[in-house]
């Protein structure tokens, strides 16, 4: 157990050095890559020629202004081992385009000291705790009814034991509703920004590019593909599929598939990794309310579950563009 609780911790938390998946160094931030909203969650991630809602401020910021109703939500993710994750975020359409800003906390809680060589029987070396947190702040424009554009910027803060560093990003985004019934692309890339420092050493940013389509097949059911490359990894191929009945209860599902990197390999005795890159979920709408929840197994580390609250307010403006 103290070994699977390290190893979390590193994944999330410190500075990992990839070049055993990629050859590609180093990156900080690695609470930057947790997605948000159990929707798009549970469609593979596959989202950003999707996002039309609240979460659009992460996936795709130019999908902000595809609202015409202000927007809140609260997600919480039951993580692994003792670590937990908050999102919380908003959005207001303007008289000229629509603004968002949200807020996201990691904790680790208590993170057993270790040293090479340790065992479990071995005493503890002491306790110590990691958190991350970031504020992001996002404006996206509507050019006719079919092109949008939109940016962020991101403020955040790692704080790893008496280590604290400080940082900033920023993403870019457009979405276009193409010509044909129901389709649409997005592109985004993410977390553009200077290299962060990290206990006396710098490290850069999680720098992400995202391209995909969307397409509406039939007024209940939604269909998404999205190609992601990460700076410090092989790109990831996702699909994702969603069904809507009665516009009450919504089924999702996806999977992210991410080619050379197989954890059950590289971490052999931890068991199957078979459905690793499955995602799950539902959600039920009643009124102004949506109940969301996302179920995302990560192979031998075990699985996350997400749920969320979300609150649609009436109409303030017409200024902004919604195809809900």
């Amino acid at each position: 157990m103290r070994r699977l609780t390290a190893i979390i911790a590193i994944c999330l938390f410190f500075p990992v050095p990839s070049f055993a998946l990629s050859g590609k160094g180093t990156t900080a931030a690695s609470f930057l890559k947790i997605g948000v909203g159990p929707r798009a969650v549970a469609m593979g991630e596959a989202y950003v020629a999707v996002a039309n809602d609240v979460s659009a401020l992460y996936w795709n910021p130019a999908g902000l202004a595809r609202l015409s109703c202000p927007e809140i939500t609260a997600m919480h993710v039951f993580w692994l081992e003792n670590i937990f994750f908050d999102h919380l975020a908003g959005a207001m359409p303007l008289a000229t385009g629509v603004a968002g800003a949200s807020l996201v906390y990691l904790n680790s809680g208590d993170i057993i000291r270790s040293e090479e060589g340790d065992t479990p029987d071995d005493p503890e070396r002491g306790r110590f705790s990691a958190s991350d947190i970031g504020f992001t702040g996002g404006y996206s424009l509507a050019f006719g009814q079919n092109l949008f554009i939109g940016a962020n910027i991101l403020l955040f803060s790692e704080t790893i034991d008496a280590n604290a560093s400080f940082g900033w990003a920023c993403d870019l985004g457009f979405l276009y509703q193409m010509p044909w019934p129901g389709i649409t692309l997005g592109a985004v890339i993410q977390n553009l920004g200077p290299a962060t420092k990290v206990d006396e050493e710098y490290f850069r940013m999680p720098i992400n590019f995202k391209i995909g389509l969307g397409w509406m097949a039939r007024s209940d059911i939604q269909l998404t593909l999205d190609y992601n490359q990460l700076l410090e990894q092989n790109g990831k191929v996702a699909f994702g599929a969603e069904y809507f009945y009665e516009q009450t209860l919504a089924l999702r599902a996806g999977y992210v598939y991410q080619g050379k990197i197989d954890n059950a390999e590289l971490y052999s005795g931890y068991g199957t990794n078979a459905i690793a890159g499955v995602t799950a979920g539902m959600g039920v709408k009643y009124q102004n309310f949506s109940l969301d929840y996302a179920f995302v197994p990560y192979g031998f580390l075990g699985t996350t579950h997400r749920i969320a609250v979300s609150y649609q307010f009436a109409p303030i403006m017409t200024s902004a563009v919604s195809d809900k």
